[in-house]
């Protein structure tokens, strides 16, 4: 069986292969051994638009989607409930470590919610049923 090797202390792995010292934990964003360009910096706005205007689009969808009469929400503006938890908890967390941050709000709010709806079968005119939302377990825990 192969082990995982573990290290014996709790450091940055890479080292530079110019100096030969560990990385620091706080990295510099102009650079290690030389200035990171700054056309660099300005190119790389680029892609953070690009995902400032997914995740606007994504909350915005799924706000639409969630909130439709349909759904039969009394309370409709508790849903943003989950992005002020993410706001305060999730990413300012990975700001600080440089993760990606999650925009996948869709898939979970309409899951929660279908998992929270009691459906009637209704007769279609012409033959056949369709399910229509009778209420909704509307709470503010999950």
């Amino acid at each position: 069986i192969a082990w995982l090797e573990v290290e014996s202390e709790f450091r940055p792995t890479w080292t530079n292969p110019q100096t030969g010292a560990a990385r620091p934990w706080i990295i510099s964003p102009f650079g290690i051994n030389k200035d990171f360009p700054i056309w660099a910096i300005f190119l790389m706005a680029v892609p953070a638009l690009g995902l400032t205007v997914l995740g606007f689009l994504d909350q915005n969808l799924t706000t639409i989607i969630v909130n439709r009469p349909a759904s039969g929400l009394k309370k409709p503006v508790g849903y943003h409930l989950d992005l002020l938890v993410c706001a305060i908890c999730i990413y300012p967390v990975c700001a600080f470590l440089g993760l990606p941050f999650p925009h996948n709000s869709t898939a979970p709010s309409l899951i929660h919610q279908m998992s929270l709806t009691t459906y009637e079968t209704v007769p279609v005119p012409g033959g056949g049923t369709r399910q229509v939302v009778s209420k909704v377990a509307e709470q503010r825990v999950t």
